[in-house]
């Protein structure tokens, strides 16, 4: 039986907690996961797993989609 790598869990009234499984952190063995809150009915939130599991699958970084924005945050500028 294959694992899941997705999950879409109720939050309450249409609200849903997305959660992506990306492996296991190498440094500390400890298991990855992307989650995110989704407003809205049900379909919507399977709409996001969707994209994120295909964005998993085509091998995108999500850590350095993450360090990016976070940069720009603390200090306003972009990156090279």
């Amino acid at each position: 039986m294959a694992r899941k790598v997705g999950q879409i869990i109720a939050r309450g009234d249409r609200r849903w907690l997305i959660r992506v499984y990306l492996g296991r952190d190498r440094e500390t063995n400890k298991h990855n996961y992307h989650n995110r809150t989704i407003h809205g009915p049900r379909r919507e939130a399977q709409a996001y797993l969707t994209r994120k599991l295909r964005e998993r699958d085509l091998g995108r970084d999500w850590k350095e989609q993450r360090s990016h924005s976070t940069s720009i945050w603390i200090d306003g500028s972009r990156p090279p």
